[in-house]
């Protein structure tokens, strides 16, 4: 069995990605460890709503929805081979990235003017973190590309790299208690747009800076797609940020990083088969389309039940290192794992499929489906149940979602997106 699995080129890169990954987890979690045991909850809860959400979902805005699947189905549909072909996805990136860049200047200004019209509101860690969305920006393009590429462990060690500066910056300002750390914020945003910048050079100067647009007239269906997904997975923080504390948010926020350990193999396969899928649509038989999609299913399905039991067993003893106060986080991220075993159970890749398929303008809706139901039954269970009401919103709310995909899939595709072979639709005569 692991002489199969070895060679099995798909797991081997699938494997590899989760490791570099799994580094990068590692490297967040240490940050947030030496973060909530040097900070209070309440600054702690200010820099994980500025640096995660607030930087996150700009930056991610900005993309336009390059980083949702544009690139990738934009390699597997052309004709192009090659050095060729290289060059023509980097070059549509160009593009996002010069659009990109002018909206978050327009927001800087928006920020700018927010600090000058209420000062008395001014705090300069939350502005200069909010301020990561520029390298974070950059690095969601280039990590986009990667993943195109089917270079994912290269898009990974991107973000390693990023998370490593975070916690260069953090250990310093351990080392140094009387440094201000808004100072230390303030350093890292420096460097953090240093390195992105020099990265995007060195692919550029090989690659080239021109721009082009993607040929398939799918970009504002991925950006609609792209954003609604971004809000769907950020919505729950600001529900907290009006209904509970900024304590609140901490604790929700180390609850949910532990429940991405649960989807460290989801994600890693789901990068290394994205442009495999948009291939495999466009030029192989149904037949064999299937049997492909069987096969990444059963892959998705076994590895994340064994993480995702493997946290169930362990998460009490895990969430310890945070300090005391963020018990909490166990049985929250047991109410949140609910939410992935669903995926596991649906196939994990259904939305994959429908984008890279032609069909992203229904994943779209359904994220902005998913999204108006997680803010209107989390702001209503938050009234009454507080950080419990968010979270198992958000269970149901995924579950839901998950099952929807999968029957859309089906209805859409007439294809099995699951590894259970007895929901094969039966084949046409």
């Amino acid at each position: 069995m692991i002489k199969k699995l070895l060679k099995n080129d798909l797991i081997l890169k699938s494997l590899l990605s989760m490791f570099t990954q799994g580094l990068g987890q590692l490297t967040a979690l240490v940050t947030t460890v030496l973060l909530t045991n040097h900070l209070n909850q309440t600054q702690f809860g200010q820099w994980a709503f500025a640096t995660i959400t607030t930087a996150t979902v700009l930056a991610t805005i900005a993309t336009f929805g390059a980083g949702g699947g544009v690139l990738s189905k934009s390699w597997g549909w052309t004709q192009k081979q090659g050095v060729e072909k290289s060059k023509y996805v980097f070059n549509i990136m160009n593009g996002y990235l010069h659009k990109g860049t002018i909206f978050l200047l327009l927001v800087g200004v928006v920020f700018a003017g927010y600090c000058l019209w209420f000062p008395s509101r001014f705090n300069n860690m939350e502005l200069y973190a909010s301020l990561f969305m520029f390298p974070y920006f950059f690095a969601n393009l280039i990590q986009a590309y990667y993943v195109s590429e089917k270079r994912v462990s290269w898009a990974n060690l991107n973000q390693l790299c990023l998370r490593l500066i975070i916690l260069a910056c953090v250990g310093y300002y351990i080392f140094e208690p009387n440094t201000d750390f808004s100072t230390i914020v303030f350093m890292m945003l420096v460097i953090l747009s240093c390195f992105t910048i020099l990265v995007y050079i060195l692919n550029a100067s090989k690659l080239g800076y021109k721009s082009a647009k993607s040929g398939n007239n799918d970009n504002l269906s991925f950006m609609v797609l792209h954003w609604g997904n971004l809000l769907f997975l950020n919505v729950s923080p600001f529900i907290l940020k009006v209904f509970c504390s900024d304590t609140d948010i901490g604790i929700y926020n180390v609850a949910n990083q532990i429940v991405v350990i649960s989807v460290f193999f989801a994600q890693a396969l789901s990068a290394n088969t994205r442009s495999l899928i948009a291939h495999g649509f466009k030029h192989h038989s149904k037949e064999v389309f299937q049997k492909n999609i069987h096969g990444y299913a059963k892959l998705m399905f076994f590895f994340s039940i064994g993480i995702i039991f493997i946290i169930y067993l362990t998460g009490y003893w895990f969430v310890k290192i945070y300090g005391e106060g963020y018990y909490l986080a166990y049985p929250l991220s047991c109410v949140l794992l609910l939410g992935s075993l669903s995926q596991a159970l649906c196939g994990g890749l259904t939305s994959q499929i429908l984008n890279m398929s032609g069909h992203e303008k229904k994943t779209a809706k359904s994220f902005w489906y998913a999204l108006v139901a997680m803010l209107l039954l989390g702001s209503s269970l938050a009234k009454f149940f507080g950080i419990w009401g968010v979270a198992i919103s958000y269970a149901i709310v995924l579950s839901c979602w998950n099952v929807y995909l999968l029957t859309l899939v089906r209805k859409e595709l007439k294809v099995n997106p699951t590894m259970f072979k007895f929901l094969n639709l039966p084949k046409s005569s």
